[in-house]
């Protein structure tokens, strides 16, 4: 025996229920309605109605049916906490113009098997956590279902991306390990934007010029005024390819950090010298540390390993002389102080320093670009950088490298994605 919400008029309101739910109109109907035992889902079966002629999806034109497909499912928001998912074997039209077409059901996402209101609130939720586990959790569904509806998402959003020809002037180019070993990412980023543009495996001139050509659309190649890089001669490659008019720039933190290398190679070398003080031992992150970030007692230690004259010390002097190449007020003056302090580099014979010095002297041009842009560095690209790795460790590595892509670009590029916001 029914239940007397199951009556006639009963189900049928119930069904006229369901279908202003779903937001379904005529020529749509919802036929039934079920609950499983235990209220674990809801199922509503939807058909078109039998006497509303069919039209063509891609012209509109009126075409006579074909047949139906068979049944599909989709999953739509809960109610009440209860997952509810919509069948419906959708009509097939014979269009003169097109042939056989399947008509879209208006629930449909772009996402397979997720109505466009569950897809949508989906992406918020998952914008929400950089777990992807705990959102599906809470979501209902799969972690393959996550990652497809995620995929899904960025690739909709690339589409919609702005691509006005001021919106990406400067850019940045940067690498990042993606798995153990040798497997690196170059991530092409936007200063204008302050977004990730495009992730590619590997760290080569080609895939620098991928990743490049990938970020920006041809007919706005020409609008980029500068990308700031390190010293790669393979960036600067891909660089000079895919914009030959964009000046490039090197980045002032990986100047530092090959000054930095040779000042600690000088000191491993006056340590294994004889006459080598004792003071000196254990002094590496003295040497290396900015004067600000010293203590009063490291800043008295250091005051007397400077009077004591050593290689390190000039070393030392000559990396922080350097700094003030980025303090001069302009290219001009930058270019003029260089020289003055390449002959003082050169001329304290100390070979890990003549080395950077030459690798300065043929990147000079890049080097003081910094000061045509007002002081453009890869500091934000560290910051991605930085956010990547929270990705990364809160998945506990990817199964691929295109997870690992859209991952990074769902999470830092900025992109609209399909939201109920937009």
């Amino acid at each position: 025996m029914k239940k007397d919400w199951q009556t006639t008029q009963g189900a049928r309101s119930l069904e006229e229920h369901y279908a202003r739910l779903l937001g379904i109109e005529a020529p749509w109907l919802v036929t039934r309605v079920e609950a499983a035992p235990g209220l674990e889902q809801i199922d509503v079966w939807v058909e078109h109605a039998p006497d509303v002629a069919l039209t063509c999806p891609i012209c509109g034109a009126t075409a006579p049916g074909y047949d139906r497909s068979s049944e599909r499912v989709w999953r739509h928001l809960d109610v009440c906490l209860i997952p509810l998912f919509v069948h419906c074997r959708l009509p097939r039209c014979r269009c003169p113009q097109h042939g056989v077409r399947r008509l879209r059901a208006p629930w449909e996402g772009g996402c397979p098997h997720f109505t466009e209101g569950f897809s949508h609130h989906a992406i918020e939720v998952l914008q929400e956590t950089m777990n992807l586990s705990s959102a599906c959790r809470l979501l209902g569904i799969s972690w393959k279902q996550g990652c497809r509806l995620r995929e899904w998402a960025v690739r909709v959003a690339l589409k919609r991306r702005e691509t006005k020809p001021d919106t990406h002037i400067l850019l940045g180019v940067d690498e990042k390990a993606f798995g153990k070993g040798v497997d690196f990412a170059t991530i092409v980023y936007s200063h204008t934007t302050r977004s990730v543009l495009e992730v590619v495996p590997g760290r080569s001139a080609e895939a620098a010029a991928h990743a490049l050509s990938q970020a920006i659309p041809e007919p706005l190649r020409d609008k980029v005024q500068g990308i700031s890089m390190d010293f790669s001669t393979a960036y600067a490659k891909a660089a000079s390819e895919v914009f030959p008019q964009a000046h490039q720039v090197v980045d002032r933190f990986h100047a530092a950090a090959l000054l930095s290398t040779a000042v600690d190679e000088v000191r491993r070398q006056s340590m294994k010298r004889p006459d080598c003080p004792p003071s000196l031992k254990n002094t590496r992150l003295l040497w290396l540390k900015n004067l600000r970030n010293l203590s009063e007692e490291e800043i008295a230690r250091f005051d007397r390993l400077i009077e004591l004259d050593l290689p390190v010390c000039e070393a030392w002097h000559v990396k922080y002389a350097f700094r003030f190449f980025y303090e001069q007020p302009s290219r001009v003056e930058a270019m003029k102080y260089f020289w003055v302090w390449f002959d003082w580099a050169t001329r304290a014979r100390l070979k890990p320093l003549i080395r950077v010095a030459k690798t300065f002297w043929h990147n000079i041009v890049r080097l003081a670009n910094y000061h045509r842009f007002g002081g453009l560095t890869n500091a934000r690209a560290e910051g991605f950088n930085s956010k990547i790795q929270s990705i990364k460790s809160v998945a506990r590595g990817f199964r691929n490298f295109a997870n690992y892509r859209f991952a990074i670009l769902f999470h830092c590029s900025r992109l609209p994605l399909p939201t109920h916001s937009l």
